[in-house]
């Protein structure tokens, strides 16, 4: 690819429009990177997940999945609940009419639904969805897959990698995950359209971003 030509996948990929309705899609080839505004997320007695920023690179093998939040980690996790961060929806074929649709939009034709989880570790135990209580130890990422019935908003589970997937330590702002092609069946040079979803926006509505038609390394 050419500079110029790079230059401008990575200038197309730089915002995470939060109400994709109307958006034209984001071209990529093997590198994508979004950011998203700050302060957009639900605040409870569990603060939101603030999403700033995503990048998704392929290595002809992996989708390497890093998403930037807005705090440390201590502030969405320590004394709180273990969640999902964001949501990559796969429409694998890149065909709007087979597969499930994404729930809040009227967005179609997806094959997997990827959760890319924030999990704490106790003294006593680990947890990547609710928490044990007491005082954490660490924080670590996990991801879980399921698969989208055809022509519906559910899904079934492939299997839930919560303990499998690669875990990476979670310090700082930063939470990092390994996808391997074959998660969600593709192959080398394959262009799939992917849509991230921020899993603690505000508005469940506004959450996700424009379709991303995406080359795979």
């Amino acid at each position: 690819m050419c500079r110029i030509t790079l230059l401008l996948v990575l200038i197309i990929g730089m915002f995470f429009i939060a109400n994709p309705a109307g958006a034209e899609s984001i071209k990529a080839t093997h590198f994508v990177e979004l950011k998203d505004a700050q302060g957009d997320v639900r605040n409870l007695s569990d603060p939101g997940k603030d999403v700033v920023k995503v990048s998704i690179k392929s290595d002809g093998k992996h989708l390497d999945v890093t998403v930037t939040l807005k705090d440390d980690i201590k502030h969405y996790l320590e004394g709180h609940m273990a969640g999902a961060v964001i949501q990559i929806h796969f429409d694998t074929d890149n065909n709007p009419n087979t597969g499930g649709k994404i729930f809040w939009t009227k967005n179609t034709g997806f094959e997997y639904v990827i959760s890319l989880r924030s999990c704490i570790r106790y003294k006593n135990g680990e947890a990547c969805v609710g928490g044990l209580g007491g005082p954490s130890t660490g924080f670590f990422s996990s991801y879980a897959t399921k698969q989208y019935n055809q022509g519906e908003t559910s899904t079934k589970n492939i299997h839930d990698l919560m303990w499998k997937s690669p875990r990476e330590d979670i310090t700082g702002n930063i939470v990092k995950t390994k996808i391997p092609y074959t998660e969600i069946g593709a192959a080398p040079g394959q262009t799939v359209r992917m849509v991230i979803e921020e899993k603690d926006s505000r508005n469940p509505k506004e959450g996700y971003s424009p379709d991303i038609i995406f080359i795979l390394k």
